[in-house]
């Protein structure tokens, strides 16, 4: 991946992409963020060394990959001021981090521009572990698909997924996943502190579980969720009865309509923007 890349923004998720890109070996000069004020962008130039600036044209004008990483609310005054530095020019790969806001709507905010890639990222972006699920618009040569997929690995893993609708899946199923994996952490650690534990060994042992977990589906990618599951629970035993309470309190089903809740949500949000 060649040449400067401009994040409009200063957030969470600019951030994260961008120390991920500086970690990785990517010059710190080729990369530059703007946001209307200073204190966070100061705060990122100190950090990282790159280049930062109030004005969002000033920002885009010299870049070759312009990442939108703005809130969804604010994106049609952003672009609007942004038209004639990218809109007219098809040289600039434009990646959108927000959520709701379609490849087409966001091509109509730049007057036609078709080189579009959204990305769906989650918080653990910020300690470079995220998941971003990402969709390219129609015709999208390959230099800009593994721009798209640099860009996104300076952040974690990535998925390409085939269908603009699955955007929204990939929000139910990763980007706003931790709050879920939070809640069930939150109420495992009451439960500790309920029967006696101190709130932080009841918290550490709740995240060194959640922790071991994961890694051990990760490094054990030939087998399935369930049978990893079934490997830790003998019939009759202490496992065993916990799962049989979950079931009994439709768990799986209640998962579910949280995600499909969340699904729609993201739906609607494509129509208000």
């Amino acid at each position: 991946m060649n040449g400067k890349i401009a994040f409009i923004g200063a957030g969470n998720m600019a951030g994260a992409f961008a120390g991920g890109l500086v970690s990785s070996g990517m010059a710190p000069s080729l990369v530059s963020l703007s946001a209307p004020h200073m204190e966070k962008l100061d705060a990122l130039r100190a950090r990282l060394g790159v280049s930062v600036t109030t004005s969002n044209a000033d920002n885009v004008r010299d870049a070759d990959t312009v990442v939108l990483a703005v809130k969804p609310q604010v994106m049609e005054k952003c672009l609007t001021e942004l038209m004639s530095e990218i809109g007219s020019m098809e040289g600039k790969l434009v990646i959108s981090v927000a959520a709701g806001i379609t490849v087409e709507r966001l091509s109509e905010l730049l007057g036609g521009h078709r080189r579009i890639v959204r990305f769906m990222p989650n918080t653990p972006a910020l300690i470079g572990r995220g998941m971003t699920g990402m969709f390219a618009a129609p015709g999208l040569g390959d230099d800009d698909l593994r721009t798209a997929e640099k860009i996104a690995s300076a952040a974690g893993k990535w998925v390409w997924v085939k269908t603009e609708d699955e955007i929204n899946t990939v929000t139910a199923l990763s980007g706003s996943s931790p709050a879920y994996f939070f809640m069930i952490m939150e109420a495992m650690v009451e439960y500790g502190v309920s029967r006696g534990m101190d709130g932080k060994s009841a918290r550490d042992i709740v995240e060194g579980g959640a922790i071991g977990s994961i890694l051990l589906a990760e490094k054990s990618p030939e087998k399935t969720l369930a049978e990893l599951r079934e490997a830790v629970t003998s019939k009759g035993g202490t496992t065993f009865a916990a799962l049989e309470a979950f079931r009994k309190g439709n768990l799986p089903g209640t998962v579910k309509d949280g995600l499909k809740a969340c699904e729609d949500r993201a739906a609607e949000m494509a129509k208000l923007f």
